[in-house]
């Protein structure tokens, strides 16, 4: 008898291969079709086999304590399907049962056994796979086979997998296209009854698509009539690395514009249009899990007294189509880290993001993003190189 060991379980007198007949995934419906060739040299028994598809995210950083210490962080996480999800069910996304998990076993004689299987997608949001030098995120077909190990125990084991090129998606929703006005207003002193500034930021729409513009407007209602030197509006990319106990954020300025005002004007008022790049990762949040990739316009008024406030851009890879099947609402929210605003015109704030400060002074230029999607997932040779990497 032969066994292998590794991965979570044993497997014996067995050898399994995945055959994939698709070399990459598109769009948001698309089918994985491929096939399992199972060897076996002896009899053996299996409770359950199945093939699924499965999104991975790695996240790998240090950080500095306040005694100079560093500390290692590193996490590993299935995001698709959750890996909350111990075993999968019928309502598993892109997952095919090949042998039942029911309450039959099935033995296969010695010799070799084909079995087609069909992964079909509905839609969900997935991130881009990228690489980068604090964690990555990939996809890949996975073998999971329970079989029985010598009539004594069961055990589960990832018989095989197979890493799948991919590119992200994200489908952007009517509620998208509503126009959003955000309310930042300065903390008033205690000798007045009203704030010295309110900065009012409105924008046509929440959710874009790559090359597209953000037309913008800016107005700042200076009730104390201070002066005004400055507006400036930045449209960053954030991405975060989580591990347990700490996060690695690093963001990059896509677009900036700056506006010079110096007035004391009772209302001063700026349009403008802020060009999105044309090959862009999309939004992905997974519930500050593993990595996220969120858009931010930030929006500073600098005077005799300062001001400024982000709000999240949703940045999408298709518009919703009337052809598409439905998604569930609350597979639409998970596209953030926090649940995605309704179609409420107004957002408003009276402080700060506890962020901006620290975003601000740990911007990078455009040059240090990790690679844009499109490029990485036509990388073959990056491709070949983590299915080593993947696989041990």
């Amino acid at each position: 008898m032969t066994g292998k060991n590794g991965g979570n379980g044993i497997l014996w007198n067995c050898d399994c291969e995945i055959q994939l007949l698709t070399g990459e995934i598109i769009g948001g419906f698309d089918t994985v079709k491929g096939r399992a060739v199972i060897k076996t040299t002896d009899n053996v028994c299996f409770k359950s086999v199945w093939v699924q598809l499965e999104g991975h995210s790695m996240s790998d950083f240090r950080t500095h304590g306040s005694d100079s210490r560093i500390t290692k962080h590193s996490k590993n996480y299935r995001f698709f399907p959750d890996q909350e999800e111990s075993f999968p069910s019928s309502t598993t996304p892109a997952c095919c049962f090949l042998i039942s998990g029911g309450a039959e076993t099935t033995t296969l004689q010695r010799g070799t056994y084909t079995y087609p299987f069909e992964l079909k997608l509905h839609g969900q949001a997935r991130p881009a796979p990228f690489k980068s030098t604090f964690g990555r995120t990939y996809f890949k077909v996975t073998l999971h086979v329970i079989s029985l190990i010598g009539n004594i125990f069961w055990s589960e084991k990832i018989a095989d997998e197979k890493l799948i090129k991919t590119a992200g998606y994200l489908r952007l929703y009517p509620n998208f296209s509503e126009p959003i006005q955000f309310v930042f207003t300065k903390e008033r002193s205690f000798f007045s009854k009203r704030p010295p500034l309110k900065l009012v930021v409105t924008i046509e729409k929440m959710g874009y698509l790559p090359g597209e513009k953000i037309f913008c407007q800016i107005q700042i209602q200076n009730f104390a009539l201070e002066r005004i030197s400055e507006i400036s509006v930045s449209f960053v990319q954030r991405i975060t690395y989580y591990d347990n106990l700490a996060s690695k954020v690093m963001v990059a300025v896509l677009d900036e514009q700056g506006h010079v005002c110096d007035s004391t004007n009772g209302l001063t008022r700026w349009d403008l249009s802020i060009p999105i790049p044309g090959k862009l990762m999309p939004s992905f949040g997974n519930g500050r899990k593993c990595i996220e990739v969120n858009y931010f316009l930030q929006v500073r008024v600098e005077g005799k007294s300062s001001i400024n406030g982000e709000r999240e851009i949703i940045i999408g890879t298709t518009r919703n189509a009337e052809s598409s099947e439905p998604l569930d609402v609350m597979e639409c929210r998970r596209v953030s880290v926090d649940s995605l605003w309704d179609t409420m015109s107004v957002q408003s704030g009276s402080t700060n993001p506890p962020s901006y400060s620290e975003l601000s002074s740990r911007r990078t230029s455009v040059d240090t993003l990790p690679p844009v999607y499109d490029s990485v997932v036509t990388d073959s040779a990056w491709l070949n190189s983590q299915i080593l990497n993947v696989c041990k």
